[in-house]
């Protein structure tokens, strides 16, 4: 019945190419405000400051680290070859080509669902809605504006696309539909853990739409995802530190409370603020209460509307099957809720939506239109307007406490940015507040020592350092940076030999922190020790840290004093 509908009503291409124009053109416009945001939250982190994004190695490497330092809990080693692509094809430090990058994705997530939609209910108005609400909604900004978000459209493309092929296949069955569902599923797994699970949702998709399962080409998804657990499992990439360690009987209320919020946030989008905290929520706490309502209802309406209406039960399925890994239940996460969990769960609200709209529309078409262009207008005014807020990070920081002011993260990030912005006293009262919330050993008292080293006060630098050394973190990228800032402690003391042996220290740990690199060289050259100074910068630069010796005049200086 559904391949009968499918020849009958198949889209003209007329339509098809103004639906696409239509939806490039508006997400480019949309989006066109978030260009010239810098880098801000872990941006740089993710691209210019990840070892594995500038290090003269090859792109298969990638695929032997997590996403940007020994402690991520992430593994997405997809977009960090992009990453590594931009940074060396493109541009090292611009920001904007990172941004064109993820607003590009974003429109071609737009695009794979526009064919999803279409393939699955045939149907042009709801398919180009869709997609439309998909691409302007405000509670997508901080998976497009924040570069790091890239990972959200670039695995929600290939997933899509995977589906698409998968879908395909069932219908005709095709060597290279085939080869392309197995290299996209797989392109989408490697970009974000998300893609886990695609299973459920074509079993969701086999089970309403009544298509009989052909076992050889389903069980490629599964084995795929074998593969990749076998690959993060034998290079130590899952790991305690991915699996939560809260009982899931104080985890699970923080996931309806989101629920709750999520929906809110798809009907009214105010107060999106990306950092919502890991707080633990009681069972009675009145939103959760409402989050577990809300459940239930959508779950009856599913199994209600299994039979009569197929979109309504297919749209609740995929948003709590994209919400399932952001839960916080199995997988530990950074926050308990955040914007960019809704990247994949908010196209089932979206589909709910325009599917109203366009069973409006043949009832009175001038309403359902007029209706159309009030949500356009609605949603794409708060899209505007969070880019006021990603343009630079003092703005974002400055918002994320004044939602959440127990933030140690923004705290933390708006004071290494006030540090670069020569604004060291501003610096010190962040990160002392910080330390109120979370005292004891922490990247906060290692940015407190970086800024007691700024303001000159040398000895309350050096012993939280030192306290810092005694007891190490798991990061050994963070251990580094504590032996780099006591070296320059014992620099200003004239202890060159001490310094030394700190950077040398610093070099072992993270072997891509460039500093250690140019600050030891420079001391061994100080001391006339040419041949060694010359050694350790050849060594940065066969590694691809080169941006602090581009004219090459220090090294023709080494060279000639060999």
């Amino acid at each position: 019945m559904l391949q009968q509908r499918l020849t009958r009503h198949t889209p003209s291409a007329n339509h098809i190419t103004i639906h696409i124009s239509l939806l490039i053109l508006i997400g480019l416009f949309i989006y066109a405000g978030s260009i010239n945001g810098e880098f801000v939250w872990d941006d740089n982190h993710s691209t210019t400051k990840n070892p594995f994004v500038i290090a003269n190695t090859s792109i298969f490497s990638v695929f032997l680290h997590k996403t940007a330092s020994d402690t991520s809990l992430f593994y997405r080693p997809i977009q960090t070859i992009m990453a590594k692509l931009i940074y060396r094809l493109f541009t090292r430090t611009d920001h904007r080509i990172y941004h064109i990058i993820s607003i590009l994705l974003h429109i071609l997530a737009t695009l794979s669902l526009y064919w999803l939609m279409t393939l699955l209910f045939n149907s042009k108005p709801l398919s180009f809605l869709t997609s439309l609400f998909f691409i302007v909604h405000p509670v997508h900004t901080p998976a497009i504006d924040f570069i790091s978000g890239s990972a959200n459209p670039l695995f929600l493309f290939f997933m899509l696309c995977s589906f698409c092929f998968y879908i395909k296949i069932n219908e005709k069955k095709s060597l290279p539909y085939y080869a392309l569902f197995i290299i996209t599923y797989a392109l989408s797994l490697f970009s974000k853990e998300n893609a886990l699970i695609f299973p459920a949702l074509l079993l969701l998709y086999h089970w309403l739409f009544l298509k009989k399962i052909q076992w050889r080409l389903f069980i490629s998804a599964p084995i795929i995802i074998a593969l990749y657990v076998s690959l993060r499992t034998s290079l130590s990439i899952f790991d305690a530190r991915s699996f939560t360690t809260t009982s899931p009987l104080l985890q699970t209320p923080g996931f309806f409370k989101a629920i709750a919020t999520y929906l809110r946030l798809l009907i009214l989008p105010l107060g999106i603020h990306i950092d919502y905290g890991k707080p633990l929520f009681a069972w009675n706490h009145p939103i959760v209460l409402i989050g577990i309502c809300v459940t239930l209802l959508l779950i009856y309406i599913a199994f209600l509307y299994k039979n009569k209406n197929k979109l309504i039960s297919f749209s609740i399925g995929l948003f709590f099957l994209g919400l399932a890994p952001a839960s916080n239940i199995i997988f530990q996460l950074p926050f308990y809720m955040t914007e960019h969990y809704l990247y994949l769960p908010s196209i089932g609200f979206f589909i709910i939506t325009s599917y109203l709209i366009t069973t409006l529309y043949h009832s009175s078409q001038t309403i359902a239109k007029l209706l159309t262009i009030l949500l356009l207008l609605y949603f794409s005014f708060f899209t505007i307007q969070q880019h006021h807020y990603w343009k630079t990070p003092d703005k974002l920081y400055e918002r994320i406490i004044s939602f959440n002011p127990h933030s140690t993260t923004a705290y933390n990030n708006y004071g290494n940015y006030c540090l670069l912005q020569g604004q060291p006293e501003k610096s010190l009262n962040l990160f002392q507040k910080a330390a109120q919330i979370r005292p004891g050993p922490s990247i906060t008292q290692l940015n407190l020592a970086i800024t007691y080293f700024h303001l000159k006060n040398y000895t309350a630098s050096y012993d939280i350092l030192q306290n810092l050394l005694e007891h190490p973190s798991q990061s050994n990228q963070n251990n580094a940076r504590v032996n780099l800032i006591i070296a320059h402690i014992y620099i200003e003391k004239k202890d060159n030999e001490k310094a030394i042996y700190h950077l040398r220290q610093a070099i072992v740990l993270d072997p891509y922190l460039d500093k250690s690199y140019f600050t030891l060289s420079r001391l061994y050259a100080d001391d006339q020790q040419y041949d060694q100074a010359l050694d350790i910068i050849n060594k940065a630069v066969t590694l691809g840290l080169t941006p602090e010796v581009d004219n090459s005049e220090y090294i023709k200086h080494l060279k000639k004093n060999k």
